[in-house]
């Protein structure tokens, strides 16, 4: 029967590794006096797990008891209590490199899959084991593959959203070159240039300079329109200081204005 003093449930398990669906003891050995004979002294698996409480265990799993289907096992360094678990437990939290690299390819942690295929690979070559070998090196290729194709596709995606940005921003300029704010348009081309830039599109970057030249050149002429506009009030008033005979003030007026209209050319 169950230990009902065996301390693991099976949260514990499930919420670190689903395919283990319960963890019971059917005996528990108080104070061994060697660890050797249950094999825990150097265990064969040992594992971390932690529960949606947030608390961790280690399980340490050692020999096998064929007799009564059976693995001893040690729970969070407390070697006064070995536990008679099944079996099943052990060989289902046994992972080889290549079953450690599938889990790592699905959680999207490629650089590590790599590493661990290459690792087995070396390892099958040292056992002089040419089918694991040619297994793990058609492995890594189509791995390394894998990644490249992911690694190109967020490229893809970050640069689709950076050049949806810098489009927005054109837009944006486009209205405030609309409404004669050359000063807002001509600063949000600047941020766009620079956004083109980034992406190395530098056709599209020279294509938006000319229309920052374009609106310099829009505020180059309405300053000139407002001299000109300027110098005409000058005019009026010196012409108006004439008919009164007021020379000075006249003479004064139209200096003036002659000095503008020689700035302007």
């Amino acid at each position: 029967s169950q230990d009902s003093s065996f301390p693991l449930s099976e949260s514990a398990i499930l919420d670190k590794v689903s395919y283990v669906t319960s963890v019971s003891s059917t005996r528990t050995i108080e104070n061994p006096e060697n660890l050797e004979e249950y094999g825990l002294d150097a265990p064969e698996v040992t594992v971390k797990v932690t529960d949606t409480d947030g608390e961790e265990n280690t399980l340490k799993l050692g020999a096998t008891n064929d007799a009564v289907s059976g693995c001893y096992m040690s729970l969070n360094d407390d070697n006064s209590k070995i536990y008679l678990v099944d079996s099943s437990l052990k060989e289902n939290l046994q992972f080889d490199l290549s079953d450690i690299a599938d889990i790592q390819v699905d959680s999207g942690d490629y650089a590590s899959a790599l590493k661990n295929i290459n690792i087995a690979k070396n390892l099958a070559r040292e056992k002089d084991n040419r089918d694991l070998e040619k297994e793990m090196t058609l492995k890594y290729e189509e791995v390394k593959a894998e990644y490249q194709q992911t690694k190109d596709e967020k490229e893809q995606e970050q640069t689709d959203k950076k050049t949806k940005a810098a489009d927005a921003l054109i837009l944006t300029a486009d209205t405030f070159l609309q409404t004669g704010d050359y000063v807002s348009a001509i600063t949000t081309y600047e941020q766009a240039i620079e956004a083109y830039k980034e992406l190395e599109a530098y056709d599209k970057a020279a294509e938006i300079n000319q229309k920052i030249i374009d609106a310099q050149a829009k505020i180059t002429e309405e300053e000139r329109q407002s001299q000109l506009s300027v110098a005409q009030e000058y005019t009026s008033v010196a012409d108006r200081y004439l008919e009164e005979q007021n020379f000075n003030q006249a003479n004064v007026n139209y200096n003036r204005a002659k000095n503008i209209y020689t700035r302007l050319g």
